[in-house]
C-alpha cells in the first residue's frame, strides 16, 4: 500500500523518499490539493503509460498509424545537419 504524500512536503523531503523508494522499496502516492497526481515507486516496478491512456485516444485510433508513418519517412531522410 502506498502513503501519500502531498506534492510540497515530497518537494521538502525528496532525498529522503527516493533512498526509502530505492532501500526500502516503499511506493508513495504524491497528492496536490488532496488528489493523487504521481507516484514514486522503484524503477523495477514502473509501468510505461501507453500514448493512447496519455492522449484519451483508443489504441486503433487512426493517429497512431498516421504517426508512425510519419516517423518511419522521417528515420527515412537525411539528417541534413550541417547545412544551411
Amino acid at each position: 500500500m502506498a502513503t501519500e504524500v502531498s506534492a510540497a512536503r515530497a518537494r521538502i523531503m525528496l532525498s529522503e523518499l527516493l533512498g526509502r523508494v530505492a532501500y526500502a522499496r516503499a511506493e508513495f502516492v504524491i497528492t496536490r490539493k488532496g488528489k493523487p497526481v504521481a507516484r514514486l515507486v522503484p524503477i523495477e516496478e514502473a509501468r510505461p503509460v501507453p500514448p493512447s491512456r496519455v492522449a484519451g485516444l483508443a489504441d486503433d485510433d487512426p493517429f497512431f498509424a498516421a504517426l508512425s508513418e510519419i516517423r518511419s519517412r522521417a528515420a527515412r531522410l537525411p539528417s541534413g545537419r550541417g547545412k544551411k
